[in-house]
C-alpha cells in the first residue's frame, strides 16, 4: 500500500496558518505563505539582560530616588547570512507593554511566529475580565512553546529570546524558547545567534547592577559592537527595548 506523501495531507491547521494576516501595531498589514518562500538560515545577535533602573521622582529638596526591577533586550538588524538585503530588519517586537520578543535563525519563519504570537496574546487579554487574570510572563513562554512546536519542523533552525516583567512576582525574567519548544529560564542574562557567545562574559559583568536608563543604553551598544566585531553576518541597524514595572521603551544603539 502506497504511503501518502506528507505534502498532499490536508492540515486545516497548518493551512490557515499560512494565511493568516497580522494586523501590526502600527496599523500596516503583513500577509504570506509558508510554503511560497525559500527556507534561508540567517546569522543574527540578540543580547538580553537584567538589571535595576534608578529613577528619580519629585524636585528639589522633595527629590528621591528609588530603583525598580527592568530588563533590556538588544539585536542587530541583518536578516540573512548568504545573500545582502536591506539593514532595518526589525527583529525584536513588544508584544504587550511588559513582554518583548526577539527570533534568530530563519528569517521570515521567526517573523510570521512572532506575528502570530503577538496576536494570540493580544486577543487572549482582550477577551479576559478583570486585568487580574491576565496571561503571567511564564504563561507566555508556554504559548510561545506550543506555538513554536505546532508549525516549524526538526530541521528548522529557529529559536526565540522573550523578556517581560512578572507582576506576581515584581521582576523580570529572560527565556530562551528552542525549536522543539523546550525552555530555559537564562537567569540574569542570555542571548541567541552567531553574535551572542563572543559576549557572554561582557553580559555576566554587567548584568544585576543599577543604572539610568542612559548609562544602560550606552552599555547595550558598547556589548553589542563588540558582538558585532566578532560576527561578521551580523549588522545593520541595532535596537533594544527596555521593560520596567511602568512599561517598555524602544531605542536606537547606533551612534
Amino acid at each position: 500500500m502506497r504511503r501518502e506523501d506528507d505534502s498532499t495531507i490536508h492540515d486545516p491547521l497548518k493551512e490557515s496558518f499560512d494565511r493568516f494576516v497580522a494586523k501590526v501595531k502600527d496599523g500596516n498589514t503583513f500577509s504570506g505563505s509558508l510554503r511560497k518562500k525559500k527556507r534561508v538560515r540567517s546569522r543574527t545577535t540578540i543580547l538580553a539582560m537584567k538589571f535595576f533602573l534608578q529613577v528619580r521622582d519629585g524636585e528639589g529638596e522633595d527629590v528621591r530616588t528609588f530603583k525598580v526591577p527592568a530588563v533590556v533586550i538588544a539585536s542587530d538588524g541583518r536578516s540573512t547570512a548568504y545573500r545582502v538585503e536591506s539593514d532595518s530588519t526589525k527583529k525584536i517586537r513588544c508584544v504587550d507593554e511588559r513582554t518583548a520578543i526577539a527570533g534568530s535563525g530563519i528569517g521570515y519563519l521567526c517573523d510570521q511566529l512572532s506575528k502570530y504570537f503577538q496576536l494570540s496574546v493580544r486577543d487572549f487579554d482582550d477577551n479576559i475580565d478583570p486585568i487580574d487574570h491576565r496571561l503571567t510572563l511564564r504563561s507566555k513562554t508556554e504559548m510561545l512553546s506550543n506555538i513554536v512546536v505546532r508549525f516549524t519542523n526538526w530541521d528548522d533552525s529557529i529559536g526565540f529570546i522573550l523578556v517581560g516583567y512578572e507582576e506576581n512576582e515584581n521582576r523580570c525574567r529572560i527565556f530562551e524558547v528552542w525549536q522543539n519548544g523546550d525552555v530555559i529560564d537564562k537567569g540574569d542574562f542570555g542571548g541567541s545567534g552567531s553574535g551572542y557567545d563572543p559576549v557572554m562574559g561582557l553580559l555576566e559583568t554587567y548584568a544585576g547592577k543599577t543604572y539610568t536608563a542612559r548609562k544602560v543604553v550606552n552599555v547595550m551598544r558598547k556589548v553589542i559592537k563588540i558582538a558585532l566585531k566578532h560576527d561578521p553576518y551580523s549588522g545593520g541597524k541595532c535596537r533594544a527595548v527596555i521593560i520596567t514595572p511602568l512599561g517598555s521603551e524602544e531605542v536606537s544603539l547606533n551612534e
